[in-house]
């Protein structure tokens, strides 16, 4: 006959539904990690915004200190602004307005020998505004394990992060910081079709995540005398012989060049002064060097870049020029700017304003002293001569002299 029918299937808890409960949940609270917060009663972590950090566990976030910065959300602790470099706090970035003051010099402020110390101030706005991004620059790119160099584009911003839709951002490896000033693309070849942007390959190089500032190195300075370099450091991992790992690094060195109003950047070995006295190539593998002469990497305009010249006096006046000189070896851009020129100048107002203040103030006292030592001696000559016509008086009068009245008749 047929067999019996198969046992129906024991049933399985597939899911439980509590309804209307008041209280409940997990029976231990999981922290949140560093850069993340929750408050009570939530379960999700959300991460802090740019400008402030978290410890594991916070229920806030806290804003960066003056000086320290958190590039990205969900930083967990801020970190310090690069050499050179400063913030207000609460912020993703350090010295965004791109303007840097490195070393100082003498020169005469008031324009009448008065030389004081004056930091040098480099403004390099007008350059970062050109564009967002930088570039290409042919670069190649030789690691450890390479046989031979590989070619890449690099791309760089000024004084501010890649932007999202930078050329090599979408492709970094994900363990690589997203917050960098520079970046390295492979440059893949295709037959048939230009490849795009962001479509360059999974093995782009972020060159640096810390922006510092420093003076110019000594080859540069020797011919530009002036400007001031911006070091990013911090990138990727970079691999040299001997298995000696560093990291990526671009410098930017912004030159003196009053010929050229923004100037061209290019990729440029950089000397360094070697052992003997003698310039040598700097040859560092996991560097790049960026030089760009411009008249923005010439100091900013002050008071003491201003001369002031005049016509003869004609009548009582002269007219009154102002040009730029070169009192710090070294022509200046932007700043202050260069003082009107004046008509009809009294060359009486001018020859008194040519004496300083403390000259003016010394004559004064002088003055004053002079006066009161000619009263008192003239109050001594007075109070002299009335008492000798008075001890002259009485002696005559003890000794009985009289008058002569001639000789008596006999």
């Amino acid at each position: 006959g047929a067999p019996p029918p198969a046992p129906p299937a024991p049933p399985r808890l597939s899911m439980i539904v509590v309804a209307g409960t008041l209280e409940g949940g997990a029976f231990a609270c999981t922290p949140c990690p560093a850069g993340t917060f929750s408050t009570e009663a939530t379960s999700e972590c959300r991460p802090c915004p740019e400008g402030h950090e978290a410890p594991a566990g916070a229920t806030s976030c806290d804003p960066c200190s003056v000086d320290f910065f958190a590039p990205y959300p969900g930083t967990g602790k801020c970190v310090r602004c690069g050499d050179g470099t400063h913030s207000m706090g609460r912020v993703a970035e350090c010295s965004e307005e791109c303007t840097f003051q490195v070393g100082e010099v003498l020169a005469d402020v008031g324009g009448e020998g008065d030389y004081q110390s004056v930091p040098l101030v480099y403004d390099a706005s007008p350059l970062r505004d050109i564009a967002p991004v930088l570039g290409p620059f042919s670069v190649k790119v030789k690691q450890a394990w390479d046989k031979s160099a590989q070619d890449r584009d690099l791309f760089l911003s000024l004084c501010r992060p890649l932007p999202a839709n930078a050329a090599c951002r979408a492709s970094f490896d994900e363990d690589s910081d997203r917050h960098s000033y520079a970046c390295a693309a492979p440059i893949v070849a295709l037959k048939e079709e230009e490849i795009s942007p962001l479509e360059r390959g999974e093995a782009s190089l972020a060159l640096g995540s810390l922006l510092s500032v420093k003076p110019l190195p000594d080859s540069l300075k020797r011919e530009y005398k002036y400007g001031v370099t911006l070091a990013h450091t911090g990138g990727d991992e970079c691999s040299v012989e001997g298995g000696v790992k560093r990291s990526w690094s671009v410098n930017v060195h912004l030159v003196c060049d009053p010929a050229q109003a923004t100037g061209t950047p290019r990729v440029e070995k950089v000397f360094k002064e070697g052992s003997s006295g003698k310039d040598t190539w700097e040859d560092d593998p996991c560097r790049f060097d960026v030089l760009w002469p411009s008249q923005q990497g010439c100091p900013l305009c002050q008071k003491g870049h201003f001369i002031e010249m005049g016509s003869e006096c004609s009548g009582g006046t002269r007219n009154v020029t102002y040009h730029l000189r070169d009192p710090i070896g070294a022509p200046c851009f932007g700043g202050t700017r260069l003082p009107l020129p004046k008509k009809g100048v009294s060359c009486f107002a001018e020859a008194r304003g040519a004496v300083p203040a403390w000259g003016i103030a010394l004559l004064t006292v002088g003055g004053v002293a002079a006066v009161a030592g000619f009263s008192y001696l003239l109050f001594l000559f007075v109070t002299f001569r009335n008492k000798y016509l008075q001890y002259s008086s009485m002696d005559m009068r003890d000794e009985g002299t009289e008058p002569y009245m001639g000789d008596e008749a006999d």
